[in-house]
């Protein structure tokens, strides 16, 4: 029996999940979290296979939060499953070591098959996916890229892209605010980018939220 976990703020996507996949033979939800923090706690204390995350949680980056559960849990197997279209985000949380990646917009046959790929320690993202991040990889070639980014260095540059200042980033990643300055320069440089205004034009065209 395949034991999976929902991680997701909406409790209409939660309860629509649990009934689908507990109708499958081999695969059963054993439980769920709204938020990053209560993801991490419950994670930490339960016997699970599969993590289905959400990227967009109230409280916490998704990429923080599959950081540290697979810090807790290296051999946890994490699916991305997200509203987001657009494959820009798919790259860092795949570097990261999730081992999956779908759309809402997918269909639950995907999704089964999906859980039951990544359970076997396979990598599993639909060809539509695929064929987005081709086409970003081609579109970006030769650009200041944010794939060139580190996992920690993409989770704060998401954050300030969407606006937050350092004191608010340290607070949420309970680390430095010089540490924060040092991968915002990091950021800034690798990127070829001069200012948070720059930083937050090139994540809204290229939809990186």
């Amino acid at each position: 029996m395949i034991r999976v976990f929902l991680v997701d703020d909406h409790e209409i996507v939660r309860e629509g999940l649990k009934k689908v996949l507990n109708r499958q033979s081999d695969i059963k939800v054993i439980g769920y979290a709204d938020s990053g923090q209560d993801a991490i706690r419950r994670i930490r204390s339960t016997d699970v296979d599969v993590v289905i995350l959400d990227i967009t949680l109230p409280d916490l980056d998704g990429l923080e939060v599959l950081n540290r559960i697979l810090g807790m849990k290296n051999e946890l197997s994490v699916l991305i499953y997200t509203m987001h279209e657009e494959d820009p985000l798919a790259i860092p949380f795949l570097k990261a070591g999730a081992k999956g990646f779908l759309t809402k917009g997918d269909s639950t046959a995907l999704l089964i098959e999906g859980i039951r790929q990544v359970n076997k320690n396979k990598k599993y993202i639909t060809p539509r996916v695929g064929e987005v991040m081709l086409e970003n990889w081609q579109q970006c070639a030769g650009l200041p890229s944010h794939n060139t980014l580190t996992n920690r260095e993409f989770t704060v540059f998401r954050l300030l892209a969407s606006g937050k200042n350092i004191t608010t980033i340290a607070k949420e990643l309970s680390i430095a605010k010089s540490t924060v300055c040092t991968h915002r320069k990091r950021i800034l440089d690798k990127m070829g980018l001069e200012n948070n205004a720059s930083l937050m034009r090139y994540a809204i065209e290229r939809n990186i939220t």
